[in-house]
């Protein structure tokens, strides 16, 4: 091996370099006085000077060997080669002229007018191959180094011309693009009235629907309104027969009082009549007159206390009914509208399973619609008696009242508590919605509640709200202003 230190490179010495140490004997060499060496091989020995070496600097040429275009060799023009159409490998061999060692040349080559770098070949295989040259001109060039590795600058160059298909041409290739944008071209026209017709068909569509949905809107609104008024039919019913069942109710209590005054009023009278006859007959003892004085004392006063129980009975019918039926707005004490409201449900709260604690202070006026606190009174212990308690509990359903705050303007919380059995939230949610009842088709019409809600919402200008829980009993709250807004109220609640 040689060294050279400026190229930084090591050189291997062989036969070309006329130095043949293949069968050196290990360890055979010696460095002479004079600087030459000698090596001891089988064949004998050999002596090397190095003052005499002389660095390899041949710079061989590279010559063309054969063009190939699918295997046939391509003759030679004056301007170069040309290759056929259609060709699809195309093979040109070449090779470097250094003979004293040519299996180490090595070869480098591109095809200048094709992208890419150079494509590195060794003396195994000297040829270029390409494969689907578009049409046009190329210029090969092909370089190759010497024994030692140095690359020549007697390149090859070779001229390259392939020849182009029909549908190669740049006339076919015009009229393919002019084909492909009027197809485009086309293709736009077509997607444009095909989006015209979409966008008529749309068009008529939504005007279709729209049409559908203005009757639709239309239907509704009427059914609406019908609804509205079968709901006010239904409410006036049910406002007709909570008044029918007061005045069944009423009935039923003034029977016992105008009963006992009939049969004490008959008593006296046949009594009278006994007398009369003995004062007549000049039979009349001292015993039966102070007998008849006796009861005529205790049948009046009795007489006295049933009519007084009566006429007691109808002022507050008479007061609770045209309240009920008029709602006419005047001033009245909350606590009074409240007892005659609870007198008139007498027989719901004889036959109930709760007991009622009323908490209702005198003193707060109200200058409001007393009929529709009447009414609210008395939804809230039906729907008490009907919802509130299992068939064998019983309970409380406390009616309590608080004024809060002492000027003008101020509001009156009225509450309705029980301890009843609750509702759970899904109920709670639907409780003042109409029609909405857990009794339907046992005595429950879903309107009740609702009437409540209309009631305190629009004719009182207040609130309510409701709290329960399954087990723990309902709490509804009515926030109601002491003066009522001013307004022209319907003639029914």
């Amino acid at each position: 091996m040689r060294f050279d230190p400026r190229a930084r490179r090591w050189q291997a010495l062989g036969p070309a370099d006329g130095l043949d140490v293949a069968n050196q004997v290990w360890g055979a060499s010696r460095a002479m006085g004079d600087g030459q060496i000698v090596f001891g091989t089988s064949t004998g020995f050999v002596l090397l000077d190095p003052s005499r070496f002389r660095p390899w600097a041949f710079n061989p040429q590279v010559v063309l060997g054969t063009v190939e275009a699918d295997g046939v060799a391509l003759p030679r023009e004056p301007w170069g080669w040309r290759v056929p159409a259609g060709t699809r490998r195309l093979a040109i061999g070449f090779s470097g002229l250094d003979y004293s060692d040519p299996t180490a040349v090595r070869y480098r080559y591109r095809l200048e007018g094709q992208a890419g770098g150079w494509i590195a070949a060794d003396a195994s295989q000297p040829t270029a191959t390409f494969g689907g040259l578009w049409p046009g001109d190329y210029v090969l060039v092909v370089e190759a180094t010497n024994r030692v590795g140095d690359w020549s600058p007697h390149a090859l160059v070779l001229p390259l011309r392939v020849e182009a298909m029909f549908w190669q041409t740049p006339a076919f290739l015009l009229a393919a693009l002019l084909l492909l944008l009027l197809a485009i071209a086309g293709l736009l026209r077509w997607r444009e009235a095909l989006a015209a017709k979409r966008a008529l068909r749309l068009r008529a569509l939504v005007d279709l629907r729209t049409a559908e949905l203005v009757q639709a809107r239309d239907d509704a609104e009427a059914a609406l309104q019908e609804l509205r008024g079968t709901q006010g039919k239904l409410v006036e019913a049910e406002k007709m027969a909570s008044l029918g069942q007061m005045v069944a109710g009423v009935s039923h209590e003034l029977n016992t009082p105008l009963g006992n005054a009939l049969v004490v009023s008959s008593t006296l009278h046949e009594q009278a009549q006994v007398i009369a006859r003995a004062v007549e007959e000049g039979r009349l003892k001292r015993s039966d007159l102070d007998g008849f004085l006796s009861v005529l004392g205790e049948g009046s006063q009795l007489v006295v206390r049933s009519i007084g129980r009566a006429h007691e009975l109808v002022s507050s019918f008479k007061q609770v009914a045209v309240d009920r039926s008029g709602s006419k707005r005047r001033r009245f004490d909350l606590g009074t509208v409240v007892r005659e409201a609870l007198e008139m449900e007498a027989p719901v709260l004889r036959h109930a399973r709760f007991r009622v604690a009323l908490h209702v202070p005198d003193g707060i006026a109200m200058d409001s619609y007393p009929g529709a606190i009447s009414q609210i009174v008395g939804n809230m212990v039906n729907n008490a008696a009907m919802h509130a308690f299992d068939e064998e509990a019983e309970g409380t359903l406390r009616i309590e009242a608080v004024r809060i705050g002492k000027a003008e303007g101020t509001e009156v919380v009225l509450s309705f508590a029980d301890d009843g059995r609750g509702m759970d939230e899904a109920v709670r949610r639907k409780v003042f919605e109409p029609f909405f009842t857990t009794k339907m088709g046992r005595g429950g019409t879903g309107l009740g509640l609702n009437i409540v809600y209309n009631l305190v919402g629009q004719l009182l200008a207040g609130s309510i709200s409701v709290e329960s829980r399954p087990g723990e009993g309902t709490r509804f709250e009515l926030r109601l202003p002491l003066v009522a807004p001013l307004s022209e109220p319907d003639a029914g609640p």
